[in-house]
């Protein structure tokens, strides 16, 4: 299983200050252990839709889910990550 990183969705990281890179480094470490929590299912969508930017349509297209199906589980997921990250 391929880790989801994200590290490269992030404005150049020079540009911050050493706090800022410390603070990024261990809220993206964070992300990745809360992805890692999640069923291959949820992760598969969340790589699709956020770092593979596919549109909830084209999703749809792809897998044979209806549109709201996808959009549905996509808010379920967020909120359960929203979850994890806060503990």
């Amino acid at each position: 299983n391929e880790r989801i990183l994200g590290e490269e969705m992030i404005a150049d990281q020079n540009q911050l200050s050493t706090e800022e890179q410390v603070e990024l480094r261990l809220r993206t470490e964070k992300l990745r252990d809360c992805l890692d929590m999640l069923s291959d299912g949820e992760r598969e969508l969340i790589q699709a839709l956020f770092y593979d930017n596919l549109s909830e349509r084209e999703l749809s297209r792809k897998t044979g889910f209806h549109n709201m199906t996808i959009h549905n589980r996509k808010v379920r997921i967020l909120k359960k990550l929203k979850k994890l990250m806060e503990k």
